[in-house]
């Protein structure tokens, strides 16, 4: 089976990359798509056990896979991966994780980057790199927010001038919106025109 693969990725970090991307998992997944959905790594998890709410535990619950039940690696730090590994004398290998997720069997393949496009996931690795080992085509999730023109049109840019196929960007207003910010209702129309990829909100 030739699975389609996705990397999703974001302009930021706390722009809810993952809240689209299962969201998109639940409605495929309703439609008889199988899906896996993947977190190579994250940060800022609980030392306790893995909790319900952590971004791989809440991917994995809407396509309903056995494996991975969360990220492939967690750490504690709240911070970028390889400086919380550096912290937990941890050594992270994205190698490992590109070889483990090209051994998933399904319809749709959906692995979702830390951060933004270029935000390290080890210090020699970004989700860019992710995408380019695993042949993976990208989606880009941006913050309905004053800055998001520069943010997605270099993000975008970043991924296909390597490239990287986008297939689509999604404006995202599932995040805390600034009532005062004007550009909230005509951000989607400027993306529309000056980017050459499809622009979902």
């Amino acid at each position: 089976m030739n699975s389609t693969r996705i990397v999703w990725t974001g302009t930021n970090t706390e722009i809810g990359k993952t809240h689209v991307c299962q969201l998109t998992a639940r409605a495929l997944v309703a439609q008889g798509v199988e899906v896996v959905a993947i977190k190579p790594v994250e940060s800022g998890v609980s030392a306790e056990g893995v909790g319900p709410h952590e971004d791989g535990v809440v991917l994995a619950r809407a396509t309903g896979q056995r494996w991975p039940a969360h990220a492939l690696t967690r750490l504690t730090l709240p911070v970028a991966p390889p400086v919380a590994a550096q912290a937990q004398g941890i050594e992270l290998n994205s190698e490992q994780w590109v070889q483990a997720i090209r051994q998933v069997r399904a319809d749709a393949v959906f692995v979702e980057g830390a951060g933004g496009v270029l935000s390290p996931l080890t210090w020699e690795a970004t989700a860019l790199d992710l995408a380019l080992e695993l042949e993976a085509r990208a989606i880009v999730v941006a913050a309905n927010t004053l800055g998001t023109l520069n943010h997605t049109c270099l993000s975008v840019r970043a991924l296909s001038q390597a490239g990287v196929e986008v297939v689509g960007v999604v404006l995202n207003d599932h995040v805390p919106l600034n009532p005062q910010d004007a550009s909230q209702h005509s951000n989607l129309d400027a993306l529309r025109r000056v980017l050459d990829v499809p622009v979902a909100h």
